[in-house]
């Protein structure tokens, strides 16, 4: 008995010592206005790529990691170990922040951004993709159905209202399946990397080139970007947003000034018309824009990262930033005439990957903060 004792002893000294480890090496984040930012204590790095949330605002993060993680960011332990250089993982937390459920699955690595796992939702299921995979999971965590994709990777993917995933693929192709992992049909589709489905069915891809779709795969238009798109956005009237990079060496006609280029947002009509383009000066490389999103009202929030001076308002005004070291996190508000509103920023080194507005005028953002696993929650005030 006394051998019993002493065991059990044993065992919870020592999960006390490694959850006291893990919570000395978790990055302590601060976002202006966000209610909570919850991070993950990792040895060796990891990030969340894309997130999303349902009708209660519980949210979903994808992303992956290396070597030991702890996924919970409360008063528990939910560690995982990568098998390879990088692991896609899948993790749950309710709208307080607190640790509901993590999956993750060995031997994928996928550590390039355009390649990293991916999730959205749709009615009473999530959608992960990982790899040249996508898992329809329930609320509790559940593994309801699986597809898998005839390509090498998955890029980018979207569900309509219906479920059907539509994906963006290496090689370059773009696919659409159902439920039940058939291939509705599959166009060819170079040098896109985000993509986006309206209200009204129709799918758009965004890279070099905007284009719209309809979901049997027709093209409608498609028009040239002055540069590279990385996200799309689509308001309820069918008006696109999109944001990306801009190339200093672009034979555009806007062709910017600045040895590293701009990174911009744009807004087209639903026929692919320009309708404004806003820029911003990229006087590094650690200037970057990675995800867009639109409230009810259709202003703009773009995230991303920064570093030295950053000028924040795209108008003839200036809001500058200026972090006292390394690369912060940021999240923009615009207003629908892409006219600045407000900033926030992080207050150590990190990076915003993902944005997602809820149903509910809340906005979640995620990324790495020193080289760990970050998600905040700001509620919005939309006018």
């Amino acid at each position: 008995m006394k051998r019993v004792y002493k065991l059990f002893l044993t065992i919870i000294l020592a999960s006390c010592i490694i959850f006291l480890a893990y919570n000395m090496i978790k990055p302590k984040v601060h976002i202006d206005e966000a209610i909570w930012v919850q991070s993950f204590a990792s040895l060796d790095g990891g990030t969340v790529w894309q997130l999303c949330a349902d009708s209660s605002d519980t949210v979903y993060a994808a992303g992956n990691f290396r070597e030991l993680i702890n996924f919970n960011p409360g008063f528990g332990l939910a560690i995982r170990r990568s098998s390879s250089d990088f692991d896609p993982y899948l993790i749950c937390l309710d709208n307080s922040g607190a640790f509901n459920w993590v999956m993750s699955i060995p031997g994928r690595n996928i550590p390039r951004r355009q390649d990293s796992s991916r999730v959205a939702i749709c009615g009473d299921s999530i959608a992960w993709a990982h790899g040249s995979t996508i898992d329809y999971i329930d609320y509790s965590g559940e593994v309801l159905a699986r597809v898998e994709v005839a390509c090498l990777m998955i890029r980018a993917f979207d569900l309509d209202t219906e479920g059907n995933a539509y994906v963006l693929c290496r090689p370059e192709f773009l696919k659409k399946y159902d439920l039940n992992g058939n291939e509705l049909w599959s166009v060819q589709s170079s040098g896109y990397y985000a993509i986006d489905i309206s209200s009204q069915g129709n799918v758009y891809i965004g890279g070099q080139d905007l284009t719209q779709y309809n979901d049997k795969g027709e093209m409608i238009w498609s028009v040239s970007i002055n540069g590279n798109v990385a996200a799309l956005a689509i308001g309820e009237d069918g008006e696109i947003y999109c944001c990306g990079f801009q190339d200093c060496n672009s034979d555009a006609e806007k062709s910017p000034t600045e040895d590293n280029g701009v990174w911009f947002v744009e807004k087209y009509s639903e026929n692919g018309l320009s309708l404004w383009r806003r820029e911003f000066t990229r006087e590094n490389l650690d200037n970057n824009v990675f995800d867009i999103e639109i409230d009810r009202e259709e202003n703009v929030y773009l995230t991303g990262e920064y570093s030295r001076e950053m000028d924040f308002d795209p108008g003839d005004s200036e809001y500058i930033l200026r972090p006292e070291s390394g690369i912060r996190a940021f999240i923009l508000k615009l207003n629908g005439d892409g006219e600045f509103r407000e900033v926030w920023s992080a207050d150590i080194s990190s990076a915003s990957n993902s944005i997602y507005i809820t149903e509910n005028d809340v906005l979640y953002a995620a990324g790495n903060a020193k080289l760990s696993p970050f998600i905040a929650r700001i509620n919005l005030s939309i006018e």
